[in-house]
């Protein structure tokens, strides 16, 4: 006979089995389904504007009007809970060749709330260069 500890080692491996082949089954089965999203972004308006910070010489700061018009509603399937959406502004200075700053996220938790479509949208975020000017 089988003693308690062996039983529920048993049973233990047989679980996990089987949840590892779910879990394999998702990994395979995934990347094949069918998504299209779609996003259009256009800039409105940047303003830049210029003061001193703190007595320590002029800073500049970036304010952006945008319009999104975006449908992610295809990505959305049975194996996804939400998607994180972002908008990041990429530029060059002559110290830095790759620049990028998060103008805007959001979290999108539903396949309803997928569309979004958003004019005079303003960055969330603050649009400062790692210098004192862009």
């Amino acid at each position: 006979m089988y003693n308690l500890l062996q039983r529920a080692n048993a049973i233990f491996a047989f679980a996990m089995t089987v949840t590892f082949g779910v879990l394999g089954a998702i990994a395979i089965v995934t990347p094949f389904l069918p998504s299209f999203p779609s996003a259009q972004v256009n800039v409105k308006d940047i303003q830049v504007i210029s003061y001193d910070y703190m007595s320590q010489g002029e800073s500049e700061f970036a304010f952006v009007k945008i319009n999104l018009d975006a449908d992610l509603t295809s990505l959305f399937n049975w194996n996804t809970k939400q998607l994180f959406v972002s908008i990041v502004a990429e530029y060059e200075t002559k110290s830095h060749d790759l620049n990028q700053v998060v103008l805007w996220d959001s979290i999108i938790q539903s396949k309803d709330e997928a569309h979004i479509k958003v004019s005079d949208l303003h960055n969330e975020y603050n649009f400062v260069d790692i210098t004192t000017s862009f």
